[in-house]
C-alpha cells in the first residue's frame, strides 16, 4: 500500500472509528474495534486516543452520542514521502478546526506502514513530540 493511501484509509478508519465510540452500544465490541485499529495502523508505544466510558447507562449513552456533532474527519494538509520515512500533518478531528493539528510519521515495520510518531502544533507552526519514535523534541513543519 502506498503512503498516500495508508493516510486517506487511516483518516477514514479513524472518523469510523470515532462514529462507533459514540453509536456502538456495546463496550465489548467498541473497544475490540479500537484494538484492531491500533494495530492496523499503530507501531509500538502509539495508541488510538479515541475512547469512551464503559458500562454507560441509556442518560448518559444518549449524551455521550449527542457528542458526535463535535467531530469530523481530520483533513490532510500535506504528505511529504521521503526513502524510509513519510510525514502527514493532519487536521483536528473538532468540527469547525480547520489548521493544522498533528504531524504523523510513518515508515515500514514488518513490510506494512505504520504511524511511528505523533508531534502536536506549536503556536510558531512548528510540532513537538507526543508519543512514538522521538526524532527530535521540535520538528519544523514539513509543508
Amino acid at each position: 500500500m502506498d503512503v498516500r493511501t495508508f493516510v486517506e484509509t487511516y483518516l477514514d478508519a479513524e472518523h469510523d472509528l470515532w462514529v462507533m465510540a459514540h453509536t456502538e452500544r456495546n463496550d465489548e465490541a467498541f473497544f475490540a474495534a479500537a484494538e484492531a485499529f491500533d494495530a492496523t495502523f499503530f507501531g509500538p508505544e502509539l495508541y488510538s486516543v479515541i475512547s469512551r466510558p464503559g458500562h454507560m447507562d441509556d442518560e448518559r449513552f444518549l449524551a455521550f452520542r449527542a457528542l458526535l456533532t463535535d467531530k469530523q474527519r481530520r483533513l490532510l494538509f500535506c504528505l511529504r514521502e521521503d526513502e524510509g520515512v513519510s510525514l502527514a500533518v493532519l487536521g483536528s478531528v473538532m468540527s469547525g478546526s480547520t489548521g493544522p493539528f498533528e504531524l504523523i510519521r510513518i515508515r515500514d515495520l514488518n513490510g506494512e506502514p505504520k504511524i511511528v510518531s505523533s508531534y502536536l502544533t506549536n503556536f510558531d507552526g512548528t510540532f513537538s513530540w507526543s508519543g512514538g519514535e522521538n526524532v527530535g523534541e521540535v520538528l519544523p513543519d514539513p509543508c
